[in-house]
C-alpha cells in the first residue's frame, strides 16, 4: 500500500504540481514517506525514486483488477457520492488521476481508452490549476500587529 500511494502521489505532483520536484527533491519526498511509513510499522521501504520504481516491479506479478478493485473503479469514476455541482469538478480530477495509472493498470481496469490518454492529462492539469487559482487567496498570510 505505501509504494503506491508514495508513487501516486509523487506522479500526480510531478505532474500536476506548480512546480516539480527536482531528482533530489523526488528522493527527498521518497525518504520522507519511508519514514511515515516506518512509523506506522511497515518495513523494507523504498526510501529513493529508484527503490520507488523497483518496488513497483517487484510487486507487479501480485497486482490484478479483482472484481473488487473493478467495482471500486466503476463507484469512484462514474457513481462518487457527490452532488450533481461537485461532480463537475470530480470528473476532471478523476480522468487526470487515471491518466496518472500504468497502461497495465489502466487496461486491466478497462480504462486504457484513447480519450482517456488524450484528455487525462489536459482535464487534471486544468481541474489542478483552477484549484490552484480558487484556493490562492486562502492562503494564510501573516499579519503584523
Amino acid at each position: 500500500m505505501h509504494v503506491a500511494e508514495a508513487d501516486s502521489f509523487l506522479a500526480a505532483h510531478q505532474r500536476y504540481g506548480a512546480r516539480p520536484l527536482s531528482p533530489a527533491g523526488a528522493d527527498e519526498y521518497v525518504a520522507q514517506s519511508a519514514r511515515v511509513a516506518r512509523e506506522l510499522g511497515a518495513t523494507d521501504v523504498p526510501v529513493t525514486v529508484a527503490e520507488l520504481h523497483a518496488a513497483i516491479v517487484r510487486y507487479r506479478p501480485e497486482l490484478a483488477a479483482t472484481p473488487a478493485a473493478l467495482d471500486a473503479a466503476r463507484f469512484l469514476l462514474h457513481e462518487p457520492p457527490l452532488g450533481r455541482g461537485a461532480r463537475l469538478g470530480y470528473a476532471p480530477l478523476a480522468s487526470g488521476a487515471v491518466a496518472l495509472l500504468p497502461r497495465w493498470a489502466r487496461t486491466e481496469l478497462g480504462l486504457d481508452g484513447r480519450v482517456t490518454r488524450a484528455v487525462g492529462p489536459l482535464a487534471g492539469g486544468l481541474a489542478t490549476r483552477a484549484i490552484r487559482w480558487g484556493t490562492q487567496d486562502m492562503r494564510p498570510t501573516s499579519h503584523v500587529d
